[in-house]
């Protein structure tokens, strides 16, 4: 594997960006909700509102002959007017009649410009507060104001109402909204960084460039239909079922020729299928490689070696036809009693079907490798279904074979826990490679065809 792991364009397979977006979809939807309860928490807890109250107000002279000469006068008056509500008088006068020490809010005047109109604003933290405060500053102004104009008049054109909402905002819902849909983004934005970054298989190159050892075949992703809600019900999909896909047919078909002619070209008969991780679809694999191995007229025996959990039974839907468990074969006293496999079809099963802790004795029995070695004169090809190799079992059967397959599911087991599976194969023999399992991709794009023959020499020189 190479030392430093970069992100290229064609390691990215935007099926599982989708797809990861889609199945975590509630993280950028629980992050707007929580983006738009949080300001709104805040609001209630920090939002102090303000209510205005106000009125416009005409200045203008007594006895103005002239219309220019009296707007002059009246602008004039104007800006003195804004200063007379700002007077210390005036406020003592409104607290006063109000019935407090001081004003509980602030004044403010606004000229409009180019007009001989005056705007005036109290702003208080209630609305009554606000309007009371308005309304007695109209009243009492021309106390102040008769000492400095005695020729101006001041009406009001727009008397003052109580304000029903506040004049302040914490923030509008807009800006809420729109601070919710960048947190549902960011979160949208950070399932695709995970993605790109994750440390699994989704394409072919990147196998190429990440894996050490052969990519042996692409099998693609189709849809299993189960035929019951039962547990037991098979959950696999097998070549010859006449519904099955011809794509993944075809997978197979190529795979078994070229398996047949490296198997032989090595004189191989026994051949490990493993994978690093459960439901990574190694013994989906299994039976349908002993299928299309049988029809090029090869005779294929398929031991289920996993003897903690035990599928092949269920993918090949076989429950009541077992004359013997392979497992109660291996564990019987009986020294010179023959197993007899279970057909199907053109191929031989040996299977169990019950789960044992006894797993470990099994893997390790002298009985189970005189079987597989007596098996040799008999069959053309012996395919072990193995455990993960998670599990410690799968290594003792590592001595029994001749080579090796692991199954590596897309997008799904770690690159390191990959190699490491493929370290560890390669420590007792050549082992085939890796079956890159359930690939999918958007669209009807594929990987180029020829990375499946490419391979590391330095890592299998005879392969």
């Amino acid at each position: 594997m190479k030392d430093e792991m970069t992100i290229s364009f064609n390691h990215i397979n935007f099926y599982f960006i989708i797809r990861n977006i889609l199945r975590f979809l509630w993280i950028p939807v629980l992050l707007a909700v929580s983006a738009w309860l949080l300001l709104t928490a805040g609001e209630t807890m920090l939002f102090h509102p303000e209510y205005r109250s106000s009125a416009i107000l005409v200045v203008s002279s007594k006895g103005g002959t002239s219309a220019y000469s009296s707007l002059k006068t009246t602008k004039e008056m104007t800006q003195v007017f804004a200063e007379v509500f700002q007077s210390d008088v005036l406020r003592e006068k409104v607290a006063e009649e109000l019935g407090v020490s001081r004003l509980n809010g602030s004044i403010s005047t606004e000229v409009i410009p180019e007009t001989n109109l005056l705007q005036l604003n109290v702003t208080s933290d209630t609305p009554e507060t606000s309007f009371k405060t308005l309304h007695s500053i109209l009243k009492h102004y021309t106390n102040v104001s008769d000492y400095l104009f005695s020729n101006a008049v001041l009406e009001q054109i727009k008397p003052p109402s109580v304000p029903t909402k506040p004049c302040n905002q914490f923030i509008s819902e807009s800006q809420k909204a729109l601070i919710s849909v960048a947190a549902a983004l960011l979160g949208i934005v950070g399932i695709f960084l995970l993605t790109i970054w994750d440390d699994t298989i989704q394409t072919a190159a990147a196998a190429k460039d990440m894996i050490d050892g052969k990519l042996c075949a692409m099998i693609p992703y189709v849809k299993i239909k189960r035929r019951s809600r039962k547990k037991d019900a098979t959950a696999s999909i097998l070549i010859t079922n006449p519904k099955t896909d011809f794509s993944y047919i075809e997978a197979f078909q190529n795979f078994s020729t070229m398996l047949d002619h490296r198997m032989k070209k090595h004189q191989h008969q026994v051949l490990l299928i493993s994978s690093s991780l459960e439901n990574e679809g190694k013994s989906t694999v299994s039976a349908n490689l002993a299928l299309t191995l049988a029809d090029r007229n090869k005779k294929v025996l398929l031991i289920d070696c996993d003897f903690r959990k035990p599928s092949q039974y269920k993918i090949f839907d076989i429950h009541d036809h077992i004359k013997q468990e392979f497992s109660d074969y291996l564990l019987s006293d009986k020294k010179k009693q023959e197993y007899q496999p279970t057909k199907f079809k053109s191929i031989d099963l040996a299977l169990s079907k019950s789960n044992t802790e006894k797993a470990v004795k099994l893997v390790h029995s002298e009985r189970l490798a005189e079987y597989i070695e007596k098996m040799r004169a008999h069959y053309d090809y012996i395919l072990l279904d193995s455990a993960p190799m998670i599990i410690s079992d799968t290594e003792a059967l590592v001595n029994l074979c001749d080579t090796s397959l692991l199954i590596v599911r897309q997008g799904y087991s770690l690159v390191g826990d990959i190699n490491d599976c493929l370290d560890k194969l390669n420590s007792t023999h050549s082992t085939r490679g890796y079956l890159l399992n359930y690939y999918r991709t958007l669209g009807k794009g594929k990987d180029p065809k020829h990375m499946i023959s490419n391979r590391n020499p330095s890592i299998h020189p005879t392969n």
